[in-house]
């Protein structure tokens, strides 16, 4: 299947979808029946994008998380989560009042909307990164001081005072950080125990804060920022290049440690398309480790409920086009199943694709790439059907 757009002179004269391609943090909300006109008129099928496989119990649970005012809604993913434009559109339809957790630095093409950095002399590290035996925590992105007084700049848009815990390592028992708050309150960061994660709670913390390294190889995993009574949240960890056992190279007693710390109600699974596009797909190793990480999520919190998304259209270049990945169905077909035998919900892109004319006309509209990836208003979209679609389940039925 190849993806030309002389395919599709059917659109001519259809008009952009969207105006603003660029990522805002507070786009009026779509509405399908007048923002998507262009996609309707040219769809042949609807199928449901939405699919149930939920028992009573997990349905029911789900409905009462979804309705909660504090709901902590968190996205493990790939490249398709990990710049933050799904999960920033969901918080212009579910209201949050917190950033939650968020990684100690963001790599090169990761984005996180509600918090800003400026750093000086640290090294990021990645799970992603092949050879690498670094311990990581949750979310798999370590920062590393390069030398004393290296620095990191944190600030977030969401509130200016916040309880802040830094996930941090050293190498010794000295002190490790010194966290300047914005009002000049000083905090210093030291372990008991060498090369062991450490929560550090600074309560009342007001941003911008500046934590500077007091010594070489000190390491930070993450920051929760949180208030201390209620907590909305929609707070995404997606590494570019993910596939669904990267959690595996994290220390899962620590990252049962960090899912304890703040739980979840809702949590999104979006993994799939680098299982097709990275190495031979083995369809029993991918549900095992899937259904070992949702064990552990269950094992946090037994009340949370789970929505597996299934990737868009994967597609891979052949000599100068895209052609579908071979692997594609297979990976889907394997979430189905895995959704179907946890009884979960799950949410499938490419179906979403296909009902608004297919990848062709995506591209067409500047929706998506030629390649794997959506762009921005692709992903603004995918969030805002994702959105509907759960809100007209759960009240119907």
């Amino acid at each position: 299947m190849k993806f030309k757009l002389v395919k599709f002179a059917l659109l001519v004269g259809v008009g952009a979808f969207f105006i603003n391609a660029c990522l805002s943090t507070k786009p009026a909300p779509i509405k399908r029946e007048s923002t998507t006109p262009s996609l309707q008129s040219a769809a042949t099928q609807q199928i449901p994008v939405l699919v149930d496989f939920s028992d009573e119990l997990n349905f029911k649970q789900l409905q009462s998380n979804f309705a909660k005012p504090n709901l902590h809604l968190r996205i493990f993913g790939d490249s398709h989560m990990a710049a933050d434009f799904f999960s920033s559109r969901l918080r212009t339809h579910i209201a949050t009042n917190a950033v939650g957790f968020v990684y100690p630095l963001q790599p090169k093409y990761h984005h996180a909307v509600p918090v800003s950095y400026k750093s000086k002399h640290f090294e990021i590290l990645n799970s992603k990164s092949k050879d690498l035996q670094a311990n990581f925590a949750m979310g798999g992105i370590i920062a590393k001081a390069l030398k004393k007084d290296a620095f990191i700049r944190l600030d977030n848009s969401i509130t200016p005072k916040a309880t802040l815990i830094a996930v941090f390592k050293s190498p010794h028992t000295k002190d490790a950080f010194l966290l300047k708050d914005g009002k000049n309150k000083h905090f210093v960061l030291k372990s008991a125990v060498r090369g062991k994660w450490i929560f550090a709670r600074i309560k009342d913390a007001n941003f911008p804060v500046q934590i500077v390294a007091l010594d070489k190889n000190v390491l930070l995993g993450g920051f929760f920022i949180l208030n201390e009574g209620s907590n909305a949240v929609i707070d995404t960890l997606g590494i570019n290049g993910a596939k669904s056992d990267l959690w595996q190279k994290w220390n899962e007693s620590v990252f049962l440690d960090e899912l304890n710390l703040f739980k979840s109600d809702i949590v999104v699974l979006a993994y799939g398309s680098n299982d097709a596009l990275i190495g031979e797909f083995d369809e029993t190793h991918f549900k095992e480790s899937y259904k070992k990480l949702i064990a552990l999520l269950y094992a946090s919190n037994p009340d949370t409920s789970i929505i597996l998304i299934s990737p868009p259209t994967i597609t891979h270049k052949v000599n100068e086009t895209f052609e579908l990945h071979p692997d594609f169905y297979r990976v889907q077909k394997a979430i189905y199943e895995l959704a179907k035998e946890e009884k979960l919900v799950l949410f499938d892109m490419h179906k979403l694709i296909e009902n608004y004319g297919g990848k062709g006309l995506w591209i067409e509209q500047n929706l998506s790439r030629n390649d794997v990836h959506l762009t921005p208003d692709g992903y603004k979209l995918m969030a805002d059907e994702f959105y509907l679609n759960l809100t007209q389940m759960l009240k119907n039925q």
